[in-house]
Parts: C-alpha cells; structure tokens; sequence
C-alpha cells in the first residue's frame, strides 16, 4: 500500500481522530504531570502541548481533504460547529469590544485554547470521529489514565514523608518548585483517579476478561483510582464515579440475566466480594480518617442550614448575568468574579443567552439519548 493509500486509510484516520480525542480530554494532566517528573516549566509544556493537539487536528483535515467519503457533515455536526462559532463571536465582543477580562487568564490564552484546542479539533473531529475504532479507543484511554494517575501519585508521595491512614485527613494538590498556585488541583486528581476506576470497571464487565493475569491488572487499576479518588477527596468526581459504576452494573445485570447463569453468578460473586471488602473496611476505621468523607457530611448539612460556598455565589450571579441578558447572554465570565460558574450548562445560557443555551442542551441530550439507544449493545459507550 503506498503512502498516500496508508494516510488516507479508515483504520489511520480513526486511530488520529481516537488519538486526539483522548488527548484533548487527558492532556493537560499528563503534559503538566510529565512536565513536573522532568522538571521543565508546566506552562511551556502544557502549551507545547497544546500546539501538538492543533497539528493533529490540522492533519485530520488535511487528510479530509483527500478523503471524499468523509467530507459531510452529520446535523450533529452543524449544532457542533455552530455552538463554537457563537461562543467564539462571544469571546471576540467581550474582549476587544466591552474589554471583559478572564480573572485568571490572558485574552491570548483563552483564545489560543479556545480555538486551537477546541474549535479547530471539533472541526476535524465532526469529519474523523466516525472512523474510531471504540474498543481500542477503551483500551488507549485505560492505559493513558493509568499513566495519568501513576504520574499524580507519584507527585503527591514525593511530598509525602510516610505513607499511612493520615494522607487521607487532608485534601491533596499538586505544586511545581517555588510556585504558590496549585499545577494540578485536587479536582483533577479525583476526576481523573474516578475516570480509571469507571473504564477498568467497564473492562472488567464488558469485555469477558477471563485471564487471570488481566483481571488482578484491572482490580489494581480500580485501586490505583480510588487512591487518587480519595487523596483528591472531591465531592463531584466520586459521586459522579458511583452513580455511573451503578448504571453499567444495571446494564451489565440486565445483560447477564439474558446471557447465562454462569455471568450472573460471576456478577453476584463480585457483588459480594465488593461489599465484604467494603464492610470489613468500613468496620476498621473512623470516619475522621476520611476527609472527603466528611467534606460530603459537612456539605449536607450546610445545605440545610444554608450556608453558601463561593460557586454559589458565582452561579447566582451567572443566573443574573442571563436574566440582564436572556436572548443573546451577557458575557463569557460571570459579573461576580470574573470566573465561570462551575457548570456548563448554566454558563452557556450566561454567555450565549436562550440562543446558545438551547444549542448546548440539544447537543448533550441528543448525546445521552444515543448512549441510552446503544448502550445494551455498546456498553463502552458510557466513557465516550
């Protein structure tokens, strides 16, 4: 096959378009992590990083170009596309017109980040994601977040004088030599370490692992992620890791119960082991050795007694920024800091007001309607 028949072949492209999606979702960690281990300035690297993703993105159009059967565009494609060419004319009237500034960011590294790190690989991804092989998309993701959170947690042990129950009191992030802010937040120790734990789970249900040798591997990554979980202590991330562990084992007990007796007794055994292991460890320590355990006791009862937190404040005012606004929103950061609100949704319709708002939802229903419609069939799903 010549040169020209390999680039232009469905299984490269799919491997690029796979290759960019996991590094556009993984990237930041994994090139602030390595940047850290090396002992090179984080910010260098992550936008090096960023600049790789881009010339990946650029390739894939470029192979679109000669690859007639790719050049169309799917009507999920066009919302797609849409929805970033009004949040970009959002950021263009608010920085050069109103002069709105990022609280923490510069005007050119928002837009740097904004159009070569999302715009232009959505583009290239609403042509080439259809050519994603996604079982090996699952099992380049699971190698990628292992790398990922055994990076991280060798960054928070180097910091670390001995290793016992205490780690776990006190909420960890991840600083570079002589620099006060954080590099890698707890955050995104725990969503990452939440990730490894939902797509090894999703391996060790779905994919009929029957070797010994792979299964003790997946029961070890599981581990390594609810380290990370835990050390990262972060409400969202673990909550967010059981409710979707819980859906895949409806599905996979929805599956078994069809498939044979001999599935459904492997599931109810792990089931039984899993809450044995559970018991006999929730027996042995006190709740005060867990802060994210009491970060979400905590949580609940400020709750009740309607004590705010600070992404409160933000949301409140990102609901207000909309109301000043609710056709065509208000501005790309909230008017009560300068930041985002902490969710996505809400910042839609505060930057693009009931127009772009709208355009959001469809897009992410529309999502979880196709994972619902395949997930018996594609369980994998889940993680895409």
């Amino acid at each position: 096959m010549s040169f020209k028949g390999v680039i232009l072949n469905d299984n490269f492209v799919g491997s690029l378009a796979g290759w960019l999606v996991i590094f556009l979702t993984c990237g930041y960690p994994l090139s602030a992590s390595l940047g850290l281990l090396l002992r090179l300035p984080t910010d260098q690297v992550n936008f090096a990083s960023k600049a790789f993703f881009l010339v990946l993105a650029l390739l894939l159009l470029s192979i679109v170009l000669f690859k007639r059967k790719a050049q169309y565009f799917t009507w999920m494609g066009i919302l797609v596309l849409l929805f970033w060419v009004l949040y970009l004319f959002r950021l263009g009237v608010d920085m050069f017109i109103f002069n709105i500034k990022d609280n923490f960011n510069s005007n050119f590294l928002i837009l740097s980040y904004a159009i070569g790190a999302c715009f232009i690989p959505s583009i290239a991804l609403i042509f080439t994601s259809r050519y994603i092989d996604l079982k090996k998309f699952i099992i380049n993701i699971w190698i990628i977040l292992i790398i990922i959170n055994i990076l991280l947690l060798f960054q928070v042990f180097q910091n670390v004088d001995n290793f016992s129950i205490e780690i776990f009191q006190n909420r960890v992030g991840i600083r570079a030599e002589k620099q006060k802010a954080e590099v890698i937040n707890s955050i995104l120790i725990s969503f990452y370490g939440g990730l490894l734990i939902v797509v090894s789970v999703c391996k060790l249900l779905f994919n009929r692992v029957t070797k010994i040798i792979k299964i003790l591997i997946l029961w070890s990554s599981i581990a390594v992620g609810i380290l990370s979980l835990l050390l990262g202590a972060s409400r969202s991330p673990i909550i967010l890791t059981i409710f979707i562990i819980i859906a895949m084992l409806i599905i996979y007990f929805l599956k078994v119960y069809r498939a044979s007796v001999k599935s459904l007794s492997n599931f109810i055994f792990y089931l039984i082991v899993c809450v044995f292991v559970i018991g006999q460890v929730k027996s042995k320590l006190s709740s005060n050795d867990f802060i994210i355990y009491e970060r979400l006791v905590s949580f609940k009862k400020d709750r009740i007694a309607g004590y705010k937190e600070e992404r409160d404040y933000e949301q409140e005012a990102a609901i207000k920024d909309f109301e000043n606004s609710p056709i065509l929103g208000n501005h790309f950061v909230n008017s009560y800091d300068k930041t985002y609100p902490h969710n996505v949704v809400l910042e839609s319709f505060m930057a693009m007001g009931i127009v772009g708002g709208i355009l959001f939802v469809i897009i992410i229903v529309r999502s979880f309607h196709f994972i619902f419609l395949y997930s018996f069939k594609y369980p994998f799903l889940y993680l895409v």
